[in-house]
């Protein structure tokens, strides 16, 4: 089973951040294609574009990813093709900032690829003033740096999948449920632990492994894998720390709502990768 999820998307947290951004849009007022090749067949009267972190910025000003290049053009071409009023959902950036750089000096110096600018240019261009819903604050800053004012950062899409007009709310209630059962030692405080992301030089960060195999094993704790690489890692450290693998407390997901629904059984969401983290919002559990 887990092949098979990995067969589908090397990354589940990915269907987390889909979810988000199809929660969006009105499924009664949009058209949906299954394949690029049925977009030519109807002029929408307007075109939404949700995609993840496009904004590709390569070292020493190098080529993009083919991929991304790939993406970005077809967007640009899409846009223009179209040339209805357009709005694009998620977009955010990637970019290496070194350890040993200080982030002001380094967010100074970055600036959007030309295809990059051109695929943004197209969508502002058709787009209300602000039409381009970017991830964080550093993308808009690099927009404005480009001239294009149509940025507004609104976060990930997967922020929007728990609509609970209260939710500031329900996760204050969380939280204080999962302080009172800590102080009153109770042993039935029920914990989702989500693994760390590979680090630049395909490293790890041991400490928090260490620290979240120690939850694991000293509370009634299950583990949600995201990445190929999770599954692997977290038989190694089993095997070193002695710690038995239980597959019942081993989970992984390919349908959201199924995720939210298992994070509902839990008291408390331990993330360390943003979309995880999201669906435990997401389930209305405690979050960190």
């Amino acid at each position: 089973a887990w092949s098979a999820a990995m067969a589908l998307n090397g990354n589940l947290g990915n269907f987390v951040w889909s979810y988000g951004a199809e929660s969006l849009i009105n499924p009664y007022q949009s058209a949906w294609f299954a394949s690029r090749s049925d977009w030519a067949a109807a002029l929408p009267d307007a075109l939404v574009v949700a995609t993840a972190n496009l904004l590709y910025i390569p070292d020493g000003d190098g080529p993009l990813p083919k991929n991304v290049e790939g993406m970005s053009r077809d967007l640009d071409r899409i846009a223009r093709e179209f040339n209805v009023p357009s709005l694009l959902l998620g977009i955010g950036l990637q970019a290496e900032i070194r350890d040993d750089q200080d982030i002001n000096t380094a967010i100074h110096a970055l600036h959007f690829h030309d295809v990059s600018v051109s695929m943004l240019t197209a969508f502002a261009s058709r787009a209300p003033p602000a039409g381009i819903a970017v991830r964080g604050n550093v993308t808009s800053h690099l927009c404005r740096k480009a001239g294009i004012a149509a940025c507004v950062p609104l976060g990930c899409p997967s922020f929007t999948i728990n609509r609970a007009s209260n939710l500031g709310a329900v996760l204050q209630h969380q939280w204080a449920r999962v302080v009172q059962k800590h102080d009153a030692h109770a042993p039935s405080l029920k914990i989702a632990i989500n693994l760390p992301q590979l680090e630049r030089g395909q490293r790890f960060h041991e400490g928090v492994y260490d620290i979240l195999i120690k939850i694991y094993t000293e509370y009634d704790a299950i583990v949600v894998l995201q990445s190929a690489y999770d599954r692997p890692q977290l038989q190694k450290r089993f095997r070193k720390a002695g710690v038995k693998w239980e597959t019942s407390r081993i989970k992984f997901f390919v349908e959201v709502q199924a995720w939210m629904h298992e994070l509902q059984q839990v008291d408390f969401v331990i993330g360390c990768r943003i979309h995880g983290t999201m669906a435990g919002v997401g389930a209305g559990a405690a979050a960190p």
